[in-house]
Parts: C-alpha cells; sequence; structure tokens
C-alpha cells in the first residue's frame, strides 16, 4: 500500500493512496516502472526544498525517466492535500 515503505515518516502519511495505488497495481502498472512517488517535507517552502534537497530538480528526472522509458507516455501526475500545491510549483519549475 506504500510507496515510500522504508521511510518513517512518510509511510504514515501514503496511506492515503493505498486504495489508489492497489487500482492502478490491478490494471498493470508496476511500481518503479510506471508507477513512482515523489515524497517531500511538507515543513519546508517550495524554494527551501529546492535548495536543500534539489526537490524539484530531482522530481523532474525522475518524471522524465518514467516518460522516456514508457515510449514517451504523458506522465499523470497524482497529488493530495498540499501536495497539489507542490505539484503546482513542480508544472511551475518545469517551465
Amino acid at each position: 500500500d506504500y510507496l515510500t515503505p522504508n521511510n518513517p515518516l512518510t509511510q504514515l502519511v501514503s496511506y492515503v493512496f493505498g486504495p489508489v495505488i492497489k487500482a492502478l497495481v490491478r490494471v498493470g502498472y508496476e511500481d518503479g516502472l510506471n508507477l513512482d512517488a515523489a515524497p517531500y517535507d511538507w515543513r519546508l517552502t517550495p524554494a527551501e526544498l529546492e535548495r536543500r534537497d534539489g526537490y524539484f530538480t530531482r522530481t523532474m528526472a525522475q518524471v522524465e525517466r518514467l516518460y522516456e522509458s514508457n515510449g514517451r507516455t504523458p506522465v499523470v501526475l497524482v497529488c493530495h492535500s498540499l501536495g497539489t500545491r507542490v505539484g503546482h510549483y513542480l508544472c511551475d519549475f518545469a517551465g
């Protein structure tokens, strides 16, 4: 049910997507191949996420990897709560 099972902080909150992940796996999605997560430290501003963690740079590389490794199939971001704002910042970051 968790895309981040080895991270105690994100594991506690990643259950929100448990049913979604199960449904996607049932229809053929595979963790790491065409299904992935980009957990972040919600306590930080977007600027600090990038400065401290390189979050948006790493996440864009992750999106590009998914895109290329799946035959240039468009990547869909599924966000929740404050993650919707982080997703918006990611799209702005991508330009």
